[in-house]
């Protein structure tokens, strides 16, 4: 497990909090490693933003990942809301993209209550910015 802090206004402009307040931004880094599901089941309950990043070229194995996050997700929330927002890494090029399976992925954003998707590169900086637009939006 790996985490990061920052401050809101490293993540987006707009998370800048009002003046005499602090907001706190941690980024967890779970990883997907089957022996350490259940110490990640510690930690998901205080959650208010959850990323679930997969290889979307994949299709249904890594789907059924995104799913199993998302039952141990809701299940530690119990009552309590997250916004959760699919991330399809790695997508480094436009033949990657047309990999993607995009009604599956419909789908899956719908069955699991992800508030979108979004198809993203480090590598090459593709759709960074809107990502970034999203975690402030969903940021409270």
């Amino acid at each position: 497990m790996r985490f990061w802090p920052m401050e809101a206004e490293e993540l987006h402009p707009s998370a800048k909090p009002p003046e005499g307040q602090r907001r706190d931004v941690v980024l967890w880094d779970f990883g997907g490693q089957d022996e350490y599901q259940l110490v990640h089941q510690m930690f998901l309950h205080d959650t208010t933003l959850a990323l679930v990043l997969i290889d979307p070229t994949r299709g249904d194995v890594e789907f059924n990942r995104a799913r199993e996050w998302n039952k141990r997700l809701e299940k530690q929330l119990g009552q309590r809301r997250a916004v959760k927002l699919l991330v399809g890494a790695q997508v480094d090029d436009d033949k990657k993209s047309g990999l993607i399976h995009r009604g599956a992925i419909r789908a899956l954003c719908e069955e699991c209550g992800f508030a979108g998707f979004y198809e993203t590169s480090a590598l090459t900086g593709r759709e960074i910015q809107g990502f970034r637009d999203a975690l402030a939006g969903a940021v409270d």
